[in-house]
């Protein structure tokens, strides 16, 4: 019998996984999947190092929403609303409560991904890019926005006060 179809195909297979293997092991935007339970079967370093956490304290010990601050427990329920997306995709910004308590923000996109032929399971793979200094800017930015504003509305009153004046004079 001649195999050699099959070899190519495995080979082909094994080159494959290698080239997945190391854009998840490399990657800088942290990568996690999670099954229909919720619980992390697989996280890359990247995400591993934003949460604060080893890969291996993550992954079969963690739910993903063991990670998630309280705040976004309430507004969210990730799983749930991925898996009723028609599209089953959607993007949005979750903050994170890292093993040291601090708080991080991440951009995630998360996909629900079904199993095929067999395999009639799902899970989810989550995108998660760390924007914590993105949005304290922003936070700053609004501040500093409404800041401005109080002022420019004080020294407004100031100079209609003053026109007043300058008219009973």
């Amino acid at each position: 019998h001649d195999i050699t179809a099959r070899k190519d195909a495995e080979a082909g297979l094994r080159a494959s996984e290698e080239r997945f293997r190391g854009i998840f092991e490399r990657s800088d935007a942290g990568i996690a999947l999670w099954d229909a339970a919720g619980v992390y079967t697989s996280v890359n370093p990247a995400f591993a190092e934003l949460v604060g956490y080893r890969v291996e304290e993550l992954v079969g010990r963690m739910k993903e929403r063991d990670l998630l601050h309280p705040d976004e427990l309430k507004r969210t329920d990730v799983s749930g609303r991925a898996f009723t997306m028609t599209r089953g995709h959607f993007r949005h910004d979750q903050r994170y409560v890292r093993k040291d308590g601090t708080t991080v923000w991440g951009r995630v996109s998360v996909s629900l991904l079904r199993g095929a032929g067999d395999h009639p399971d799902y899970y989810f793979i989550a995108v998660v890019s760390n924007i914590s200094e993105a949005r304290a800017a922003s936070e700053k930015i609004e501040r500093l926005n409404a800041e401005l504003e109080e002022r420019v509305a004080a020294r407004t009153e100031e100079l209609r006060s003053a026109v007043k004046e300058m008219e009973a004079f």
